[in-house]
């Protein structure tokens, strides 16, 4: 009888990154969060409009996805380890900041600030989990990451909501930077382990930079409904590519690699719309709508983050026997659970309908989220890890800013009028179609596209 070889284990030096990349991915996907439940308060306690309010989260986002690609360059540059110390010290430093002010103006302002902290921490955190674990264990690592963004999303709600009846919603600003004094300590203890070195020319930053700033200008347009100048901005960032970029736009393995990755980048795009775009719906539904506390919604959120669990457990042998394409499936068909299920509860004014949407929400994330990262990262070299990271989480960054739009434009965030535009959960059903069109077009391509060199 043939018998299953064990699952191998971390060593400690491998559990200590694990632990420190985990942790960073808790405090960055908590503070998603713990902003979305606070939005309300923030709203009614500032006098926001329903445009500040959506600039809150759009702005930290807009930072992220401008600075993710110079800082995956960066972090093949300079080293991952520096690159995660600067990025969590920083974070730190402007969730102090935002806890402080008083003004619209600059809480937006430093959440810009705050979100390119964000972009140089997602890449180097992945980095250094994929230069410190070996090959037989990258599927074990990739899931305690996942799941630990998924304890982000899930089990932040609770905290959130507990502070913000306690304290308000400043709180939920000083206890993050506190939660990052630790990590700090645990990157300090992490040695810089570099990759297999590459005769490929390395990134340029400049180049990065100017590529940045047109794929700012995109998302910038996508938030603001102009699609004229959503058309400009995708020739020009395109043009500006193919200049910054010209030697590896004349290189066949760029383009194989490109439709290589568009499954996966889709599935980033419209999988994190819907589960943002959900998790936005619900703290307005559950706390304007039903009049229910911040904690309810928080506590709400408790089955998101078990269903999350089941599904970053489900999806770590899936992904160590090369099946991805079914955690994608699963993935499509939970976000058509999602927008069903979240317009039953909007339609019926239902509490318990809509804590079973974002357990949908959760089930979306835990199939998805390591599965988008662990092939698009499989598709790159070691040496070029820094990219391929920044890659993948900026798909899933512009699909957070189109899930946020989205219900800015089918619900009032200023918190004034209640009730959504079913047209909002058409998007859900359309985005878990997308997803399951994707799921097969990664299962027809197989290994075929595939070329790290």
């Amino acid at each position: 009888m043939t018998q299953t070889p064990p699952t191998p284990r971390l060593s400690a030096s491998e559990k200590l990154v694990v632990a420190g990349a985990a942790a960073a991915t808790y405090v960055g996907a908590s503070m998603g969060g713990a902003v979305s439940l606070a939005l309300p308060h923030i709203a009614s306690d500032l006098h926001f409009t329903a445009a500040q309010v959506q600039w809150i989260i759009s702005g930290y986002l807009l930072a992220r996805i401008a600075g993710l690609r110079p800082g995956g360059a960066l972090c093949d540059r300079l080293g991952a380890r520096r690159i995660f110390l600067l990025s969590m010290t920083g974070f730190a430093v402007t969730s102090i900041f935002c806890s402080l002010v008083s003004s619209e103006a600059l809480l937006i302002g430093l959440r810009f600030v705050q979100g390119a902290f964000a972009a140089l921490l997602s890449p180097s955190a992945l980095v250094l989990l994929r230069s410190h674990t070996p090959p037989s264990k990258i599927a074990a690592a990739m899931s305690i990451w996942s799941a630990a963004g998924m304890a982000g999303f899930g089990l932040s709600p609770v905290l959130g909501g507990m502070l913000l009846d306690a304290w308000g919603w400043r709180s939920i600003f000083w206890v993050t930077a506190l939660a990052t004094i630790p990590i700090v300590f645990v990157g300090f203890r992490i040695r810089e382990k570099a990759a297999p070195q590459s005769t490929a020319r390395k990134p340029s930053i400049l180049g990065e930079l100017a590529v940045a700033a047109m794929l700012a200008a995109v998302a910038y347009f996508v938030g603001q409904y102009d699609w004229a100048m959503l058309c400009y901005a995708l020739a020009a960032a395109l043009i500006l590519w193919l200049l910054v970029k010209r030697e590896a736009a004349l290189r066949p393995d760029t383009w194989m690699r490109g439709f290589a990755m568009a499954p996966q980048v889709c599935v980033g795009v419209f999988t994190f719309a819907a589960i943002v775009g959900s998790m936005l719906w619900a703290s307005y539904f559950i706390q304007v709508d039903l009049r229910q506390s911040g904690l309810v919604f928080g506590l709400g959120c408790l089955p998101m983050a078990a269903a999350g669990f089941l599904a970053c457990f489900i999806t770590e042998p899936l992904l160590a026997s090369k099946r991805s394409n079914l955690t994608f499936l699963l993935a499509g068909l939970s976000i058509l659970g999602l927008g069903s299920v979240a317009y039953i509860a909007e339609r019926n004014a239902s509490l318990p309908w809509a804590i079973s949407a974002l357990a949908f929400a959760g089930l979306c994330y835990g199939f998805a989220n390591a599965s988008v990262t662990a092939v698009i990262m499989s598709i790159f070299p070691a040496e070029r890890s820094g990219d391929a990271s920044s890659i993948a989480t900026l798909s899933k960054q512009f699909g957070q800013l189109l899930g946020i739009t989205v219900v800015a434009k089918f619900r009032d965030l200023s918190g004034k009028a209640g009730g959504s535009d079913p047209a909002l959960f058409y998007f859900l059903l359309m985005c878990g179609v997308a997803v399951v069109v994707c799921a097969a077009l990664h299962a027809m391509q197989g290994r075929r596209l595939v070329i790290r060199a």
